[in-house]
C-alpha cells in the first residue's frame, strides 16, 4: 500500500520500485487524499497492472470517508510530509490499523527528523525498527528510511511479536542456563514466543527469525571457531531476521562479535545485527537478563551496547559538518595549487589520493606522499590499504 499526501509534496513510489513482476502475484493500492491528487497518481502508474487507486486521506478518520473497505497490507509506504504533527500521528495510527499482524511500515523522512519520527512510530505500537541512512533526494537533502514492524494483542493483553530463538551452547554452565530460563520467562510475559535451541541444532530452525545468542554468555566462541562453527555462524548472521549477540566476557575476545557486526552492517545496510557486552561475572543472570530485554525490545535505534561500571554505553559516529569544513579550509593555498595531467607511473614520486573540495568527486586528484618510505618509529604501525570504494 502506497500513501500519497498532496500532489505538490509526494508522488507514488511504485514507478521507482521496479516490482512489475511482483505485481503478478500481489495487490498494490495507492491511497490518494483528494480528487486533485488522484489523476496525478494515475498518470504516474500508467501501464502498470493490478494497481488500485483509492480516494483516502489517511491523516483523517477513515471510518468517516466513503469508498470500498480497504484490505490490510503487508507493506505500507508512508511519507512523513504532513502540515501538522497531529495529522502525522493520526496517519501513523491509521497505517498501523491497515497493516497485517506481521506487516511493515516504511517511512522516508529527513535525517534530522528520524529520531522523533521513530519515537512517534513506537508510540503508535510499531516495534523492531530498522534504520537505513545515507541517501539523498533530488534536492540533496539527506534522508533516512525507517522500517517498523506491527504487533498484535494476545488474549492476556500483551503484544505478540512472534517467535524468538534463544541460542545456547551445547553444554551451558549453570549460570548461563539460569540466564536462558530467566530470558525465556521474561520474553513470554512480554508476548513473545521464545524457543530455546542448542548451537548444534539445524540452522534452518532460526532462518528468518529473531534470535538472541547466549553462546558467549560466559565463554569465548567466535575467536576459535571450527569450519563447521564458522558455517553455522554465517547462516545465523545472514539468515536470521534480527540477531542480538550477547557477550558476558570481560576479555578482549568479546570484541570479535562487535567487529563482525560492524562489518556486516557496513556491507549490508539495514541488517539487524546488534551486540551487547557486559561482564557476566559482575552483573549476574538477573541483571544481564534485564539488559538483554532493554536492548532487544527497545534499543532506540542503536546497535552496539556495552556496560562499564554499571553504565550502559552505546557506540555512535556523528559527522561534524562544521569541523569538517573548518579542517578542509585550513590550507589557504589549497585552491591555488595547479593540477596537471601525468601518465600513470611517470610522476617520479610517491602519490596519495586526495580531494580538494569535500563532496565533489570532480576535485579528486593525487598529491605527493612525503611519508612514503619513511622509517617506522618504535611505537608506530604501518597500515596498507588494499581496496577502496566510492559511493
Amino acid at each position: 500500500m502506497d500513501v500519497v499526501t498532496t500532489a505538490d509534496k509526494t508522488q507514488p513510489f511504485l514507478p521507482d520500485l521496479h516490482v512489475t513482476d511482483a505485481l503478478k502475484t500481489a495487490n498494490y493500492t495507492i491511497l490518494a487524499p483528494d480528487e486533485k491528487t488522484k489523476p496525478i497518481a494515475q498518470d504516474a502508474c500508467r501501464g502498470l497492472e493490478s494497481v488500485r487507486i483509492e480516494l483516502r486521506d489517511i491523516s483523517q478518520t477513515l471510518s468517516n470517508q466513503e469508498g470500498t473497505m480497504l484490505q490490510p497490507g503487508d507493506l505500507i509506504i508512508l511519507p512523513a510530509v504532513y502540515p501538522t504533527t497531529e495529522q502525522f500521528k493520526r496517519a501513523l495510527q491509521n497505517a498501523r490499523q491497515l497493516l497485517t499482524s506481521d506487516g511493515r511500515l516504511c517511512l522516508i523522512v529527513p535525517a534530522y527528523q528520524a529520531e522523533d519520527t521513530e519515537a512517534s512510530g513506537r508510540a503508535a505500537g510499531l516495534s523492531d525498527w530498522i534504520r537505513i541512512n545515507d541517501f539523498e533526494d533530488v534536492h540533496k537533502q539527506k534522508l533516512v528510511l525507517l522500517i517498523g514492524s506491527n504487533t498484535t494483542v494476545t488474549a492476556n493483553g500483551t503484544h505478540h511479536h512472534g517467535e524468538v530463538i534463544i541460542l545456547q551452547p551445547p553444554t551451558p554452565s549453570l549460570e548461563a542456563a539460569e540466564l536462558a530460563v530467566l530470558l525465556e520467562e521474561s520474553l513470554s510475559s512480554l508476548g513473545y514466543l521464545p524457543s530455546p535451541l542448542s548451537w548444534v541444532s539445524d540452522p534452518a530452525l532460526f532462518e528468518g527469525k529473531a534470535c538472541i545468542s547466549l553462546l558467549e554468555a560466559d565463554r569465548p566462541v567466535l575467536h576459535e571457531l571450527t569450519e563447521d562453527g564458522f558455517a553455522r555462524a554465517k547462516k545465523l548472521v545472514l539468515g536470521s531476521a534480527k540477531l542480538l549477540w550477547v557477550s558476558g566476557l570481560d576479555d578482549p575476545g568479546s570484541a570479535v562479535a562487535a567487529g563482525l557486526a560492524r562489518v556486516v552492517r557496513n556491507e549490508e545496510p539495514g541488517r539487524a545485527f546488534h551486540t551487547l557486552n557486559a561482564d557476566f561475572a559482575d552483573a549476574g543472570p538477573e541483571v544481564l537478563c534485564r539488559l538483554i530485554l532493554r536492548v532487544f525490545c527497545g534499543g532506540g535505534g542503536d546497535n552496539e551496547f556495552r556496560v562499564v561500571g554499571g553504565v550502559t554505553q552505546v557506540s555512535r559516529v556523528v559527522e561534524d559538518d562544521e569541523m569538517n569544513a573548518e579542517l578542509d579550509g585550513i590550507d589557504p593555498a589549497k585552491d591555488k595549487i595547479e593540477i596537471g595531467e601525468v601518465a600513470v607511473g611517470e610522476a617520479g614520486m610517491p602519490l596519495k589520493l586526495c580531494v580538494r573540495n569535500v563532496g565533489l568527486l570532480d576535485s579528486l586528484c593525487f598529491e605527493a606522499d612525503f611519508l612514503s618510505g619513511a622509517e617506522l618509529g618504535d611505537d608506530e604501525v604501518e597500515i596498507t590499504v588494499k581496496a577502496t570504494s566510492l559511493k
